[in-house]
């Protein structure tokens, strides 16, 4: 934290300072804006008269020289100078201070995106932010000091207590000039700043905090339930601080068969990279010293402080991928084979042979490294691999093809597999990942902590947009809440329209849901606009303390900057809203606890908590919301078709129209539609983070049995606009699926509109596929069937430009260009 001394004349490099002059005072010839002593009205900035300060009779402050000094605010409070100050009437959200005009004009537009976003979330937002930031100013001026440093400190009972401690607490600490510096705004509640102007050059000294008092933003974000020890905060609800997440992913190189359509994506799970691998031959007379039985294991990582100086280590208790199974389902003849990276290193590329004779996988061979943090703290932290070295080999052949040893580029680190398996490994190729830090902190749990512990946080790319519940109503259990599921969203930023930010895709509980019991009515509660996240929760608790209520706090999320194409977008966090109605059960609340925010620049990205049968305690996780710009591209087929089981030797291209007919129960016996995209425009070094495909339905018949509509991966795209049932390509991979109901009569008339459905799919493995066939052939292809309902859909030949088959794409590069 420094020696505590900052001069005034001989300025060293502070970062309050600076930001002062970047965005505070909007120039530093500007009047300072915050709450400031004065002895006579000269001392005031032009428009403000010096008075009696409302809650300290003995302290006089610049009043707006229309007030009488006891009904207007001081110069920071509400309606202040810049209207940067205390909170707006009728908002009572910490965003409407600070993205009102401190946190969206400094730390949000400019800020926190050039300094925290540029590499280190934990140690530069932390040390930055709201070291310098939100704590020095925020915190000490410009919310009034309130908040204590602390969001939740600040709101620990209701944001109408909040405005009257807000403004006592601004008159107990006012600021002091010290030559060039304003000493108080530099306070924060761990340490406070006064002028000593004994020496040549005046300073600003620091005051440690009295240990055990509230302790705000200091070194890290971790904000809520802490108290000061020796000037530094701690005493955390919950272990927090600076975690790594692996976002997007591009394959690199390729071991055995790749267009084995049974292809697998596997990645580490958050904050995890890949650490070892083991497998083992097959010794049978058909498969010979082939690999099967295959696993990855992750290990987790963890940024760890010593004497000030960061780096990562990594935890080998990990996931083994695939969680569930094993890549190649072959009985093993031969012992299990391990390959594992020394410690503190991960995998970061490969090598191996393939079988010559059926390009099956015979041997991986792994390649580690020790993952460094490179920068400081005013320049931003980001993460590399070391110099790779090859530690070992599952396989004992290396007689066929063979692959030389790559490595992710050093700004990538491994990220999982991408697997081709079935009976045997087919083919394996090496995930690589761009690693991202940001700070995680877990506010206070509301309820009770004497049942099993909990905690869920959001894949990465993803932060949290509501919850599922059940509202239990009979039982022991009745009147509380249960199978509680946090429920994510997958955000990207991309180079259409100026850069919008776009909740792409809401899918289920990063991890199991909490609770157990399922009795009652379920519950959905999600955010009520696709840009926004969950910025703040509070539990109602009935008589023995247990969550029967959970009222759910959402703010829109914008893009407010981004020259070019960066790797990461400037994300503001506007004014948060509640819910209404509440998640609850029929249980009475008892105690109403005051709402838990995100600490400022923070969105909720996951759930901690307990929970046995039923909800026994939550809290909220949180962190800075990094969204990777990424290129959008929506395109519709080059070539579709379908093929009917009925007529197989006739081809059915060049119609505005695709059916696909129900194989068994269709009076045509069952007809398949095939489609076909150019992918040519997605990089070589692309990562695809996210697909959907969309087909406009507009007439069908549910005939019975499975109505779903499977999407198959075509194997190959040699077909032709005269592909015919009998020659169409086999599609044995099936890369999800969507149910649409179309009820009345069996006539099926592809002349008549009934109406207008979409089917949608959109899941990593469609997004996987579209990777792995940009690869190869740069063309991608799928064949649509169904079993028991029939269903037309509108074809790349359609008029209306809106409704043809479209596939939505984000991707990025990663991977440099070749040179």
């Amino acid at each position: 934290m420094g020696d505590g001394n900052v001069k005034a004349r001989s300025v060293p490099r502070l970062v309050g300072l600076a930001l002062g002059c970047m965005g505070l005072l909007g120039g530093c010839g500007d009047p300072p804006s915050g709450v400031f002593a004065c002895e006579e009205d000269s001392d005031c900035p032009e428009g403000y008269s010096c008075r009696i300060g409302k809650a300290d009779e003995s302290a006089l402050l610049c009043y707006d020289s229309a007030g009488d000094g006891q009904g207007s605010e001081p110069m920071g409070g509400a309606g202040g100078a810049g209207g940067a100050g205390g909170e707006r009437p009728g908002d009572d959200t910490d965003a409407s201070v600070d993205d009102a005009g401190m946190d969206a004009s400094v730390d949000d537009a400019g800020m926190d995106a050039s300094v925290d976003d540029a590499g280190m979330d934990a140690a530069m937002d932390a040390s930055v932010d709201d070291a310098g930031m939100d704590a020095s100013v925020d915190d000490a001026g410009m919310n009034g000091g309130g908040d204590g440093g602390s969001d939740a400190a600040a709101e620990a009972g209701s944001d109408s207590s909040t405005d009257a401690a807000t403004d006592a607490s601004v008159d107990s600490r006012i600021p002091v000039t010290c030559g060039d510096l304003d000493c108080g705004s530099m306070t924060t509640t761990c340490r406070s700043y006064s002028c000593d102007d004994s020496g040549s050059d005046a300073v600003c000294k620091a005051t440690d905090a009295t240990d055990g008092t509230p302790c705000g933003p200091d070194d890290d974000i971790c904000v809520w339930d802490q108290t000061c020890a020796t000037g530094e905060c701690a005493g955390t609800t919950q272990p927090c601080g600076p975690a790594v997440e692996v976002m997007d992913a591009v394959t690199i190189g390729e071991i055995g068969n790749i267009s084995e359509p049974r292809d697998l994506a596997n990645d580490c799970p958050i904050g995890e990279v890949p650490i070892g691998i083991s497998g083992a031959e097959t010794e049978g007379t058909f498969y010979i010293k082939l690999l099967t039985g295959f696993h990855v294991q992750c290990g987790k990582l963890k940024i760890v402080e010593s004497g000030g100086v960061h780096s990562i280590e990594i935890d080998p208790a990990g996931t083994s991928l695939p969680p569930d199974s094993q890549f190649g389902g072959y009985t093993p003849r031969g012992a299990t084979q391990t390959a594992t990276c020394p410690a503190n290193q991960a995998i970061v590329g490969y090598g191996g042979t393939a079988e010559a004779l059926t390009n099956a996988v015979r041997q991986v061979r792994i390649r580690c490294a020790p993952l460094n943090l490179v920068g400081d703290l005013q320049s931003g932290y980001r993460i590399e691999h070391g110099a790779a070295a090859s530690v070992g080999t599952v396989g004992t052949s290396a007689v066929g093809i063979a692959l030389a040893d790559i490595d992710c580029p050093k700004h990538l680190v491994g990220r999982g597999i991408q697997a081709f398996s079935g009976d045997i490994l087919d083919g394996v190729m090496l995930r690589c990942g761009e690693p991202i830090m940001r700070s995680l902190t877990t506010g206070p749990e509301d309820g009770l902590t004497g049942s099993t512990a909990f905690d869920s946080t959001c894949p990465a790319g993803s932060y949290l947009v509501g919850f599922d519940a059940n509202a239990l109503d009979s039982g022991d259990e009745a009147g509380r809440l249960s199978v509680l599921t946090p429920v994510c969203g997958r955000f990207f930023a991309h180079d259409a329209s100026g850069l919008v930010v776009e909740n792409v895709e809401v899918f289920g509980s990063p991890g199991s849901p909490f609770g157990t019991t399922n009795n009652g009515t379920r519950l959905a509660h999600r955010c009520a606009n696709p840009n926004e996240v969950v910025v703040a929760v509070e539990s109602g608790l009935d008589a023995a303390g247990r969550v029967t209520e959970l009222k759910v706090h959402c703010a829109p999320l914008s893009v407010t900057a981004a020259a070019g194409m960066p790797s990461q977008a400037t994300i503001a966090i506007g004014d948060a809203a509640v819910l209404s109605p509440a998640l609850s059960s029929t249980g009475s609340v008892v105690e109403a606890r005051a709402p838990h925010r995100c600490p400022a620049g923070t969105v909720g990205v996951g759930v901690a908590g307990h929970a046995d049968t039923a909800l026994d305690g939550l809290a909220l996780r949180c962190t800075h919301p990094k969204l990777p710009i990424s290129k959008r591209l929506t395109i519709t087929p080059t070539l579709d078709l379908h093929i009917v089981s009925s007529s197989p030797d006739s081809s059915f291209d060049g119609l505005d129209y695709l059916m696909v007919e129900a194989r068994n129960e269709g009076p045509g016996g069952g007809s398949d539609a095939l489609l076909r995209w150019d992918l040519s425009s997605i990089g070589a070094g692309d990562a695809v983070s996210y697909a959907e495909l969309r087909m406009t339905a507009y007439n069908g018949f549910a005939w019975g049995g499975n109505g779903d509509v499977y999407v198959q991966r075509v194997a190959g795209n040699s077909w032709t606009a005269a592909t015919t049932w009998n020659t169409a390509p086999e599609a044995p991979s099936s890369l999800g699926s969507w149910w649409l109901w179309y009820g009345g009569t069996s006539t099926v008339n592809p002349g008549v509109v009934k109406s207008l459905k979409v089917g949608r799919l959109h899941s990593d493995r469609l997004g996987d596929a579209i990777r792995s066939e940009a690869l190869l052939d740069s063309e991608f292809g799928v064949r649509l069937y169904c079993g028991g309902y029939t269903s037309v859909y509108r074809s790349a030949s359609f008029a209306e430009v809106d409704q043809r088959p479209t596939l939505d794409i984000f991707h990025r590069p990663l991977l440099p260009p070749a040179p």
